[in-house]
């Protein structure tokens, strides 16, 4: 993860001179999930479902990031198959990370 941040990706600049009013909410929202996608897969991880080296903050980023560019494919096109596609790819990921162990 930290390679994108080494490689001074521009991507960090996207929010840049973007002042939106729901910004705030948004993070505060995002932050509130994430952490209970995190809590949720530290529980899984101490009922011996997933491994113990996964990790609950990057999983529950990349969670957040997939359903939210899965959302906005929706809200753009209206067309779901991409936001099926990304919760697809993340259960398997942790199903497979159960039988990693």
């Amino acid at each position: 993860m930290g390679k994108w941040r080494r490689a001074r990706a521009p991507i960090g600049r996207l929010n840049e001179g973007h002042a939106d009013p729901a910004a705030e909410i948004v993070t505060t929202l995002l932050t509130q999930w994430s952490g209970h996608i995190a809590s949720g897969v530290r529980q899984m991880q101490e009922a011996g479902l997933v491994r113990p080296t996964l990790s609950p903050e990057q999983m529950a980023a990349a969670v957040g990031a997939g359903i939210q560019g899965g959302v906005q494919v929706v809200r753009s096109t209206g067309r779901i198959d991409h936001l099926e596609a990304v919760l697809d790819l993340v259960l398997d990921h942790l199903r497979g990370l159960a039988h990693s162990n």
